[in-house]
């Protein structure tokens, strides 16, 4: 029994869990992701993801919470309303430990020299390690694509 209990508790660590978006108009395109182990500074980056492909700039997706275990989010601001995930796209926002989503967010058309193009995306992640044991600390965007229908 004990054997069994232990092997639950792992293979639950190991299958990841994923929320679905809305519909299957929606494609994964990318991941974002920052960590720091217990011990180290704090992590700070900016990611960018390239999107190619036709995209419903009409979607708009729900205010998602930016922030969580006790840090915040220049994109919600005290007296106002949450900075909206970018037009056509569907956040998953997670994160452990002390972890947000910062300025700045956004996602605009490049056009390469070659006339090729491509949406990107940008966005700054920070996480924060707990002190003593408490661990390291992880922000994701699981980013999807709302492809137009055909």
């Amino acid at each position: 029994m004990r054997t069994f209990f232990f092997a639950a508790i792992l293979l639950s660590l190991l299958t990841p869990t994923r929320a679905n978006p809305p519909d299957s108009s929606f494609e994964w395109v990318c991941d974002m992701y920052v960590a720091a182990e217990q011990g180290q500074s704090a992590a700070i980056e900016i990611k960018e993801c390239r999107v190619t492909g036709d995209i419903d700039l009409n979607y708009h997706q729900p205010p998602v919470g930016w922030s969580g275990g006790g840090a915040t989010s220049d994109l919600v601001p005290v007296n106002g309303n949450a900075t909206p995930v970018p037009a056509g796209f569907y956040f998953e926002v997670s994160g452990g430990r002390y972890w947000s989503v910062l300025k700045p967010l956004e996602s605009y058309w490049v056009l390469t020299d070659d006339n090729a193009k491509f949406r990107l995306v940008r966005a700054k992640l920070y996480c924060g390690p707990g002190g003593g044991n408490t661990g390291g600390c992880n922000t994701t965007i699981r980013v999807y694509a709302k492809r137009p229908p055909k």
